[in-house]
């Protein structure tokens, strides 16, 4: 191409020199573009962590129910840990963890405007026994438990116990109780049953469950840690 006196001339070396960066800039921008568009159609879900603990009664069920869950959302993480329902509710008071498991209710003027109370499942507490000679076959009612938790029966062949056992070969042997030392449901239910016979003459604490064990009059008591 000639040269004319005051024209600008473009050389096409240029001009493919712009549209080289032209075209990188544009693979890109549009590959970012699809990444942008990818991230969000199908977002990253967030990861998230629960922390909870208290009720040693619920613990093997909400240990199965957090795997589970786990199983099909493996961006949550729950963490419960077994230390007793008194616990876990100052826990959760005291903000330590998310949730709490407890058996006795708190009351509400006692946990943070925001708290959500939600029934989760149904738990027996039975006595356990440990009589030599006697495996199996053991009755007894709200009354006789009542007097034996108070101190007023302290021998297994007690007449109240034998006449509800026909049949059963009971020993003399003195009556040692065992209970949980720490503020526990358990021990929440279990006082709640002992309520309900006359037999048990202490009232019940403002604060049920927390200090029952200091209640349980029957000789030798022993306490379960």
């Amino acid at each position: 191409m000639t040269s004319v006196p005051g024209q600008i001339v473009r050389r096409g070396g240029i001009s493919r020199t712009i549209f080289v960066i032209s075209l990188v800039v544009a693979v890109v921008a549009a590959g970012l573009g699809g990444y942008f568009i990818n991230a969000f159609l199908n977002p990253t879900a967030p990861t998230i962590e629960l922390t909870g603990d208290g009720s040693s009664l619920v613990y093997p069920l909400l240990s199965q129910w957090t795997s589970n869950y786990h199983g099909l959302h493996s961006n949550i993480q729950v963490n419960y840990q077994s230390v007793g329902s008194g616990a876990g509710v100052t826990d959760f008071t005291n903000k330590v963890v998310d949730f709490a498991g407890t058996e006795a209710a708190p009351v509400p003027s006692s946990l943070p405007n925001t708290t959500l109370t939600i029934p989760e499942t149904i738990g027996a507490v039975t006595l356990a026994y440990n009589i030599p000679g006697v495996p199996t076959g053991l009755n007894l009612n709200e009354n006789l438990t009542a007097e034996i938790f108070n101190g007023a029966i302290t021998y297994w062949d007690n007449a109240s116990i034998t006449g509800i056992n026909n049949g059963l070969s009971l020993p003399h042997n003195l009556i040692t109780t065992v209970h949980r030392s720490d503020s526990s449901g358990t021990t929440f239910i279990f006082e709640g049953y002992l309520l309900k016979s006359s037999f048990w003459p202490f009232a019940p604490k403002a604060s049920r469950g927390q200090a029952v064990h200091v209640e349980l009059r029957s000789p030798a008591p022993k306490i379960m840690e």
